[in-house]
């Protein structure tokens, strides 16, 4: 859902997650997206159990 979205120039914003724990295998973002998506950084936020939020602007 998220690669329409961003196909579409429907998002402004994206938001990650970022969690202290290692995966086996890995999850793309978002797998069927046609295009590159252009981001800048805007800020992040770090929790005291490891946790940081990473907000970024779509630029293209």
């Amino acid at each position: 859902m998220t690669a329409a979205f961003l196909d579409r120039g429907w998002l402004n914003e994206i938001v990650l997650a970022i969690h202290p724990r290692l995966l086996g295998q890995g999850i793309p973002v978002s797998p069927d997206l046609l295009n590159d998506a252009v981001l800048t950084y805007r800020k992040h936020k770090v929790f005291d159990n490891g946790l940081i939020q990473v907000w970024y602007d779509v630029v293209s």
